[in-house]
């Protein structure tokens, strides 16, 4: 793993509420990158992704303020 980059507009964990995040990256056998949102408190991380944009947007997307046509 890399170090850790701090992202601005994150909201806060789901599970323990707190706003102290980081984007992390991870790479791969053979170099490919996967990028992910942890929670500086509890540790909690978002889905991996392999852009970093689409990391914080899942990171951001809570299933309950999601619709169908979200999908």
């Amino acid at each position: 793993m890399n170090e850790p980059d701090s992202v601005e507009g994150l909201k806060p964990c789901p599970f323990c509420g707190a706003s102290d995040h980081v984007m992390m990256t991870q790479e791969l056998i053979g170099g490919t990158k996967l990028y992910f949102v942890e929670c500086g408190y509890c540790m909690a991380s978002g889905p991996r992704s392999s852009k970093s944009d689409y990391a914080i947007d899942e990171w951001n997307g809570r299933f309950n303020e999601r619709s169908c046509e979200d999908e």
